[in-house]
């Protein structure tokens, strides 16, 4: 394609962008559980932050609230949300933004949550109280460690649950693991089926954990940490900032180790 002057290149990005919003046009239908309308105490609705009575339950004059904020959109409306304490919500108007990347935000559609008082759900809450349980066994241990397989053989006997599974069945390969490919490429990585030892003949999971190791022990401010053994190799000293090392322990702990 020949170089345009900048004149005639603004009016071809201008008619480009208007022929890309034109062939983009799409409604999505946002589809609800049920759980608002079949719980008048909204148990199971969304009320974090917004003021609650001494049972733990949103009083509903708050949840209204709230409920018409989203519904105008305007920013009193926002401002005027009943809040159950000094903290503010953390920017509720973000779903209204526009932007020019790609299709409008409002345009995808959002799949439902899974109802409060459905199997479904219920699937969900014990992988999780597993995942907790298992927090500190990486992956490549789910073969032969015995809380793993109790685990997967209590979440296969399930009757909804939604994960992934092999031949109908959750396994060590596909234990907490989310639906994309991706979600089991680490499984690979983690028994070096297909990606050579790392430096040292370290393996990811070990740095990993070292990483968690250093995280772990920060406190606030800069701190040094001396005991941050990794697959042998020497001992170091790590100055981790406590903010960093929060993000870093969590962000490890739930997707590697």
């Amino acid at each position: 394609m020949p170089s345009l002057k900048p004149a005639a290149r603004l009016k071809k990005a201008e008619k480009i962008r208007i022929a890309a919003a034109k062939a983009d046009k799409h409604i999505a239908t946002q589809k609800d559980n049920g759980d608002e309308a079949l719980y008048p105490e909204k148990w199971a609705s969304y009320s974090k932050g917004l003021a609650h009575d001494g049972k733990g339950d949103v009083k509903i004059r708050s949840y209204n609230s709230m409920l018409r904020a989203l519904k105008t959109g305007a920013e009193t409306d926002f401002d005027k949300i009943s809040l159950g304490g000094i903290v503010p919500l953390v920017d509720p108007q973000a779903g209204l933004a526009f932007t020019l990347e790609g299709s409008d935000p409002q345009s995808f559609e959002l799949p439902a949550a899974p109802p409060l008082a459905s199997a479904w759900r219920a699937g969900e809450a014990v992988e999780a109280y597993w995942m907790a349980l298992l927090r500190d066994v990486p992956f490549s241990e789910y073969d032969s460690h015995p809380l793993a397989q109790a685990a997967i053989a209590d979440i296969s006997k399930l009757s909804d649950f939604r994960g992934p599974k092999e031949a109908g069945t959750v396994t060590a390969k596909t234990l907490f693991r989310g639906f994309t490919a991706g979600d089991l490429v680490l499984w690979r990585i983690e028994n070096r089926s297909n990606v050579p030892d790392l430096q040292s003949g370290a393996r990811l999971h070990d740095r990993i954990r070292g990483l968690v190791g250093c995280a772990k022990r920060a406190s606030n401010g800069l701190v040094d940490v001396a005991d941050a053994t990794i697959r042998g190799e020497r001992r170091r000293t790590c100055a981790i900032s406590s903010r960093w090392a929060r993000a870093v322990s969590m962000r490890a702990r739930r997707h590697f180790v």
